[in-house]
């Protein structure tokens, strides 16, 4: 069974499988907009999931190091745009770049490869404090 009702308002999918799902599709996006109502899209542990399978990442919204790290390992592209239309056309055209797509994927996953899980967790540990931090309530 591939995807389980975890509740009547959420599902899962099976975690020995996401690996599977997560490569299926063309970009990761990790949305940083204060606006988005579905927090899932913002966390960076999401990002390095996509990066684990060599999904290139689409980031909306400028993150800091987050940002720093796709733009300086080249894998994908962080767009600070507020119009939904040209972030449209921008995925659209990114996609349609195989070359470039194919270049994302590789520096994706070689990415993933250096990170280790104890620099993993110190990076979720000082990122998740830099949101508390700023947060507001």
């Amino acid at each position: 069974e591939f995807i389980k009702l975890s509740d009547e308002k959420s599902q899962y999918i099976n975690n020995i499988i996401m690996p599977y799902f997560i490569s299926s599709f063309d970009l990761g996006i990790y949305i940083s907009d204060k606006r988005i109502i579905n927090e899932n899209f913002r966390y960076p542990y999401r990002m390095l999931e996509c990066l684990a399978c060599g999904l290139p990442i689409l980031m909306i919204g400028n993150v800091g190091e987050l940002a720093r790290t796709i733009i300086n390992y080249k894998c994908g592209i962080v767009l600070e745009e507020k119009d939904y239309n040209k972030i449209a056309k921008k995925i659209s055209d990114t996609i349609k770049d195989k070359e470039k797509m194919a270049l994302f994927s590789y520096n994706a996953r070689k990415f993933a490869e250096k990170v280790s899980m104890e620099a993993t967790a110190k990076f979720l540990y000082w990122f998740f404090k830099l949101i508390i931090d700023d947060r507001d309530f």
